[in-house]
């Protein structure tokens, strides 16, 4: 059996929402600077849901548990899941 450990730094948070917050910052220069077409802020705002949301264990082990049982109900048990 291979087993997979994620451990969580205490107030991790704050440190990935000032991340967030510098980075969400820059995108309008950025995007300014190189003439892009493309909604920076919104990429990262939900780049930055997905990111906070895996720090919710219970929610990913539950969501593992789920596509894992989604998967075999389609006959593929090789999928590997973290």
């Amino acid at each position: 059996t291979v087993v997979a450990i994620k451990v969580q730094r205490p107030d991790v948070i704050k440190d990935i929402a000032l991340d967030l917050y510098i980075v969400r910052s820059i995108a309008p220069l950025y995007k300014r600077a190189f003439n892009m077409n493309s909604n920076l802020v919104g990429l990262i705002d939900e780049w930055g849901r997905g990111f906070v949301d895996e720090l919710d264990y219970v929610r990913e082990a539950t969501n593992g548990r789920r596509f894992l049982a989604a998967m075999r109900a389609r006959g593929l048990d090789a999928v590997t899941t973290s």
